[in-house]
């Protein structure tokens, strides 16, 4: 009786893995049958099972070896139940996690295995990227992309916030910019798209080229000229096309903030994003002078004390938290 398994023994269970002979089969069997054996033994199969290429999995095919190999045997001469078992406890082990690979795949007809890639740009900071298409932009504070492996032969991107793009020219595979309630779709130009999950509108910005603007509900679009902007409307899905000053929607990516005769709160809203802070800001103060101004380098200090200025206005900041008061 085996009491445990050495070298030879695995190395001869493993040929018989690859190229089983008949002349095997008792060997087997009392290996396959004794209790000592049970860790070596799955061990050898979790090896089996890692040794198994990504291929297309033909479940019938193994199955019916699997068969034929035990109504092959003669009765007089058989393993008998005890070794039919063993197959069976084999076939378990290496065909388990193929069976539910496969309904996985029955059940999610879309999945292929593709891989994404993602980025993201850190509260309070902006990055640049290049895709793979060449195309190249970048992201502004707290905003994602997301896109397929096959992203050179696809071209689609999911946004999240707000993402500059300037987009390589291809006649044959469109650009097309997807977000929670419209899809952005281009050929080759430069825009900016603001769609952050906190807003009410989704605006998009175009610098030069052209692009089309989809409503994903009613499949409703519109096309923009340089220099014009669409703001969509989320919850009623009318698109306005306006003429506007793209620097002052762009200039971000030049790490610069312009604001030109814009409310209070409007500009709060930027510096939030600009800052990677949450401002509380006085509701006497929503409503006040407008403002035209530029930040560049200034830190979140300087600039409330700038707006100190020209605002009737005391601030307050607690690690990421800002408190603007009408002053007294």
């Amino acid at each position: 009786m085996i009491t445990s398994m050495k070298d030879l023994e695995q190395n001869r269970l493993e040929e018989y893995f690859e190229s089983p002979g008949k002349e095997d089969h008792g060997f087997v069997e009392d290996l396959f049958f004794n209790k000592e054996n049970e860790d070596t033994l799955q061990r050898i199969a979790q090896k089996q099972w890692k040794n198994i290429q990504p291929k297309p999995i033909d479940l019938q095919h193994i199955l019916n070896k699997i068969h034929f190999d035990i109504n092959n045997q003669k009765p007089e001469k058989s393993l008998g139940k005890k070794l039919l078992q063993a197959y069976y406890r084999v076939a378990a082990i290496l065909i388990l996690p193929l069976i539910v690979a496969s309904v996985f795949v029955w059940f999610n007809p879309n999945w292929s295995g593709m891989t994404y890639s993602e980025l993201t740009a850190p509260k309070g900071s902006r990055i640049q990227f290049v895709l793979p298409d060449g195309s190249t932009g970048h992201l502004n504070s707290g905003s994602t992309i997301r896109y397929a492996s096959n992203f050179s032969i696809t071209r689609h991107i999911e946004l999240s916030g707000e993402g500059y793009f300037d987009v390589k020219k291809n006649l044959q595979s469109p650009f097309i910019v997807k977000t929670k309630h419209a899809h952005v779709k281009v050929h080759g130009t430069s825009f900016d798209v603001c769609a952050y999950e906190t807003e009410d509108k989704i605006i998009t910005t175009l610098e030069s080229g052209s692009v089309e603007i989809i409503n994903k509900k009613t499949s409703a679009s519109t096309v923009l000229k340089p220099g014009q902007q669409n703001q969509f409307d989320k919850r009623s899905g009318k698109m306005q096309n306006l003429e506007v000053d793209t620097k002052l929607y762009t200039s971000w990516k030049d790490e610069l903030l312009r604001f030109d005769n814009a409310p209070f709160d409007e500009v709060v809203k930027k510096m939030e994003r600009w800052y990677g802070v949450k401002i509380i800001l006085d509701e006497k103060l929503q409503d006040s002078e407008n403002f035209t101004m530029t930040i560049k380098t200034e830190s979140l200090r300087e600039t409330l004390q700038l707006l100190q200025f020209t605002t009737p206005m005391t601030y307050k900041i607690e690690n990421d938290m800002v408190y603007i008061k009408q002053k007294r």
